[in-house]
């Protein structure tokens, strides 16, 4: 009767190790996934957005710069009827030094880091196109956006992202996060459009 009761409790006792486990491990996936969820105030992005579309300003130039694995990239952008036309970049190497050159749209510059090397080159309803679709992106953790008080362009872009291929987690806790980021300013409305070299040189 006694050893039958000591099975008894020793039964209870490795559940109850067990359950606890259990709590233990999905509080972690509860830690993990919660980190995860995405950072982005989609309200005021919204309303910024709603008011930047409704001033319908159609021809305008700006200033970005943003970095990339080859370096910080800078450039004057110009937009007509709402279309960018091209972008007049200035870039550094190390033989020449720094130079410029005229770059144009294509499929591989008609978005935020879509391709290492490439030239951003679109218009500011663009970029807010390309701020919603990071927001949908799975890899997206951060967004945050900082707008012009009068004219309601974004001014700054920042865009954390996970990075592929590795564990969301790294061996100290952290989150394994990259970010891009873009900054925008020297907004010119009705600019006068420099004749671009027909080479796009």
């Amino acid at each position: 009767m006694r050893k039958n009761v000591r099975c008894i409790l020793s039964l209870i006792c490795i559940a109850a190790v067990l359950s606890a486990c259990e709590n233990d491990a999905n509080e972690d996936d509860k830690s993990v996934s919660s980190e995860y969820t995405l950072m982005f105030d989609r309200e005021t992005f919204e309303l910024e957005r709603q008011l930047w579309l409704e001033q319908d300003i159609q021809d305008y130039s700006f200033y970005q710069k943003y970095w990339d694995t080859l370096g910080p990239r800078d450039s004057d952008v110009y937009v007509q009827s709402g279309i960018a036309l091209f972008a007049r970049e200035r870039l550094w190497d190390s033989q020449s030094g720094y130079y410029s050159r005229t770059a144009y749209p294509d499929n591989t510059s008609n978005a935020f880091f879509a391709d290492i090397g490439k030239s951003v080159i679109i218009s500011i309803s663009d970029i807010y196109a390309e701020i919603a679709r990071w927001a949908n992106e799975d890899d997206t953790h951060r967004i945050e956006v900082q707008y012009h008080k009068a004219l309601h362009y974004p001014t700054a872009v920042v865009i954390g992202r996970r990075i592929p291929g590795r564990p969301p987690i790294n061996a100290l806790g952290h989150l394994e996060l990259y970010s891009n980021t873009v900054y925008i300013s020297n907004f010119v409305i009705d600019p006068e459009i420099p004749e671009p070299p027909p080479s796009g040189g």
